[in-house]
């Protein structure tokens, strides 16, 4: 009889469960019920905002509910990521997760890391190049490089986000380059301020640079990713110069930790179905300068987990390379 009773008890449990993961999940199933709120790390205008709003514009149709792009810029992107993790986990706030939040362990010294949020799918990959003011006295890398070992305290370095600062850390390793980093709330803003000589250099996304260099205003010294830029195909890379230097990051979608995962499930199909359209692809070439790369969720956290290793490792290196503000 205790047996039975045991047997029953078991069964009742059991059966619970499986009621409770089936009302779980019809109420899932009704998700989104209204407007989704899609954080953006940096400020209004920058290539990064201008491609969220394409792409939450393409995801709001997928998933029948609005999508608000909300700008939330400050120290290089970790502000965003801040309220992001601490979101709670519905499905109703979402952010742009980039491969750069990998560098926030540079910026900061309790950093959100990959394990603070949900990687739903990557969308794609931007390139950088190093771009100077026309009228400066730097035609090349070398120029540049032999400048900041000369000024004290170095060139001034217009940082945006973590991922173009990568850049400029790992010329100095390979270089001894010297640099201050000032922080500013876009790519478009520290542009700006190149072409009014705030700065000495930007390593940046053609988007935010490419009319002025073909306005004759700013020069392009070389290519930072791991392939010479559509734009400028006759810009050698920097690895092309001599220096094992690449800067490449990933963009996509993420959600704060605990995300139901039949909510996560519907954002990353969502999510791919966009990323991996032809016409949206080559919106992404054409209007951004971004190379299409979509990932799963999974294989995007694997891309973001081995960037924090890489990154770890710089650390040791540049233990004050907090950017000034």
């Amino acid at each position: 009889m205790t047996l039975f009773l045991a047997r029953v008890r078991s069964w009742r449990l059991a059966f619970s469960a499986f009621v409770l993961a089936i009302a779980a999940t019809s109420a899932y199933a009704e998700w989104p019920e209204h407007d989704i709120s899609f954080m953006v790390q940096f400020g209004p205008g920058g290539t990064t905002d201008l491609v969220a709003r394409a792409l939450t514009t393409e995801l709001s149709q997928s998933l029948g509910q609005p999508m608000v792009v909300l700008n939330r810029p400050g120290a290089q992107g970790t502000v965003m990521g801040m309220l992001l993790a601490r979101a709670q986990p519905d499905g109703y706030t979402l952010g742009m997760l980039s491969s750069g939040l990998a560098l926030w362990q540079l910026v900061s010294d309790k950093p959100h890391t990959s394990k603070d949020f949900t990687s739903i799918a990557s969308v794609g990959r931007y390139v950088f190049a190093v771009v100077v003011n026309a009228n400066s006295p730097y035609k090349t890398i070398e120029d540049l490089i032999a400048a900041s070992k000369k000024a004290k305290g170095g060139i001034n370095f217009g940082g945006p986000s973590s991922v173009n600062t990568l850049g400029m850390l790992l010329l100095a390793e390979k270089t001894g380059m010297q640099f201050e980093t000032v922080n500013y709330r876009s790519g478009s803003d520290s542009v700006v301020a190149l072409l009014g000589n705030q700065i000495d250099v930007v390593v940046q996304n053609p988007t935010d640079f490419m009319p002025y260099v073909k306005s004759g205003k700013l020069r392009v010294l070389a290519a930072a990713s791991s392939t010479r830029m559509r734009e400028l195909p006759d810009v050698p890379t920097l690895r092309e110069l001599g220096y094992d230097v690449v800067t490449d990051a990933y963009f996509g979608v993420g959600a704060p930790l605990g995300l139901p995962e039949p909510i996560r499930r519907k954002l990353e199909d969502a999510t791919l179905k966009v990323a991996r359209d032809p016409v949206f692809q080559k919106k992404l070439l054409d209007t951004y300068g971004i190379e299409p790369a979509p990932m799963t969720g999974k294989a995007y956290r694997a891309e973001i987990e081995q960037a924090e290793i890489t990154v770890a490792k710089l650390k040791s290196r540049f233990p004050s390379s907090s950017p000034k503000k």
